[in-house]
């Protein structure tokens, strides 16, 4: 009967071993499935932020060389502040002289969300 109570400690053990081993894989994965401080779409936090050209690519989506209106997903006020010369276009220039402001939408400024 000692024989069996040892199994069964046995068992038990990797079982433990096993279970915790598969906590910690998925305890894990849903730590990488987060976005990282900062980073995450929809501006916030202190993290850092995308490139000014890359921001600016993410959000000129039809590629003119512009982002207008109907490209922007942040707050109207931020777009008109952007856009120095009122033409309801902001380019690449106006973006990198714009003073850092939060509300821009997207990822770190504008850049288009899901639809």
């Amino acid at each position: 009967m000692a024989r069996h109570d040892a199994s069964t400690e046995e068992t038990l053990m990797r079982s433990s071993l096993y279970l915790a081993a598969a906590a910690s894989l998925v305890l894990g994965g849903v730590a990488l499935a987060q976005p990282p401080a900062g980073g995450a779409p929809g501006g916030g936090g202190g993290g850092q932020r995308m490139p000014p050209a890359e921001r600016f690519a993410a959000m000129d989506a039809n590629k003119d060389g512009a982002v207008d209106k109907s490209e922007w997903r942040g707050p109207a006020e931020r777009f008109d502040a952007i856009d120095a010369n009122k033409d309801g276009k902001i380019t690449l220039a106006e973006l990198q002289a714009a003073p850092p402001g939060g509300g821009g939408g997207g990822q770190g400024g504008g850049a288009p969300r899901g639809n």
